[in-house]
């Protein structure tokens, strides 16, 4: 039901934004524009930074809040802008708002949440799950079908939501793979274990002698090429 009265705002905001009253968030000329994002009861808002526009967005929460009963929760909101923002244009936006803090939290969904170029650092809670979740595994001493199961049902399906919103280094995706081919050779903490098949083959599909496990890098393109 939640969604249906959201829609509410979404249709609002998409008339401010054709009769030009919001101006969408654009990374590029070409590129389609942004006026918000919802997602269950959270929502993302995108305007041009000035106190002109964050009082239009202000008067559109206002009237959504008076239609619907849904209310704004000042303490859990945040403002993310550029830095180069002046800093006192900043504070007039949040002044307008009522906004409290400056700040996103880290992760939002269990992913990074968005600020600037992303480094590798942000993504190794990713590989450390995938690690941690492989440890247990290796007390186990499953047989090899058990361990190609294991790795295609979890171990590859955890980096998959990350993947489809963001490009991964080829650095990263290879510390990715190296756990996986870890756990599946044996290693254990710093032994090493012999690989005595090149790992690329290991990605092949069945019907040409492989096991079709996944390259991380190959596949991180593929998802946010579509």
């Amino acid at each position: 039901m939640f969604l249906f009265v959201a829609d509410a705002l979404s249709s609002a905001i998409q008339k401010d934004v054709q009769d030009r009253v919001i101006e969408e968030l654009k990374i590029s000329r070409q590129a389609p524009g942004i006026s918000h994002l919802l997602f269950a009861d959270d929502a993302l808002l995108f305007f041009k930074a000035n106190t002109e526009q964050a009082d239009r967005v202000r008067a559109l929460v206002a009237r959504f809040e008076k239609g619907t009963g849904q209310l704004l929760s000042p303490a859990k909101c945040s403002l993310l802008s550029r830095e180069s923002l002046d800093l006192q244009r900043q504070r007039d936006i949040r002044a307008v708002l009522g906004v409290e803090k400056i700040d996103f939290e880290a992760k939002y969904l269990g992913l990074p949440t968005p600020d600037g170029r992303q480094k590798k650092e942000r993504f190794q809670p990713l590989r450390e799950r995938m690690g941690k979740r492989m440890a247990m595994w290796s007390e186990r001493h499953l047989p090899a079908a058990a361990k190609e199961v294991l790795i295609k049902s979890v171990a590859q399906a955890i980096p998959m939501c990350t993947m489809s919103i963001f490009h991964l280094s080829a650095s990263f995706c290879e510390e990715l793979a190296r756990g996986v081919r870890g756990y599946w050779w044996g290693e254990d903490g710093d032994s090493r274990k012999t690989h005595w098949i090149a790992w690329e083959k290991f990605t092949r599909c069945k019907a040409r002698g492989g096991l079709c496990f996944r390259d991380f890098q190959v596949f991180n393109q593929a998802l946010l090429a579509k």
